[in-house]
């Protein structure tokens, strides 16, 4: 029996985009403007093993020639133990994960850093500057209303 094909479409200003693929995929984005959160699901769908890595496809939403464009990427999670994680005076006691892509762009490599191993709480980003930690709390203000 033949699989069934699936399709995922986005659609913004600039029209709807669709990706059709041959089972479910896991939307992942990659903007100019990182997001912590939007990791969460990954690593609740995927649930690596300590030290192994998980290979994982997503459907990614990039910006490719300043145009928004739907591909279906591969790459590999890998979940590397605790760590413990110090911003001025706090220490945080963490799970860190690394998750690399094959994106249209290249390579892509994302470093999360998780409380409870579910909520992504800072992420590191190879489309950032270089030692640029964007964490959680930096979007807080937008969930107070």
């Amino acid at each position: 029996m033949p699989s069934k094909r699936q399709e995922i479409s986005c659609r913004g200003p600039e029209g709807t985009l669709r990706l059709k693929s041959e089972g479910p995929l896991q939307l992942g984005y990659s903007y100019p403007f990182p997001f912590p959160l939007a990791f969460t699901p990954i690593l609740k769908n995927y649930k690596p093993v300590q030290n192994q890595s998980t290979p994982i496809k997503l459907a990614m939403l990039e910006v490719v020639k300043y145009k928004m464009q739907l591909t279906e990427v591969s790459g590999q999670l890998q979940a590397e133990g605790a760590e413990k994680l110090t911003f001025g005076e706090y220490t945080f006691d963490t799970e860190k994960y690394v998750l690399v892509l094959t994106t249209t762009a290249g390579p892509r490599k994302i470093t999360l850093r998780t409380q409870n191993h579910e909520t992504v709480f800072a992420m590191e980003d190879t489309l950032l500057a270089p030692g640029l930690r964007i964490m959680r709390s930096q979007y807080k203000r937008y969930s107070d209303f």
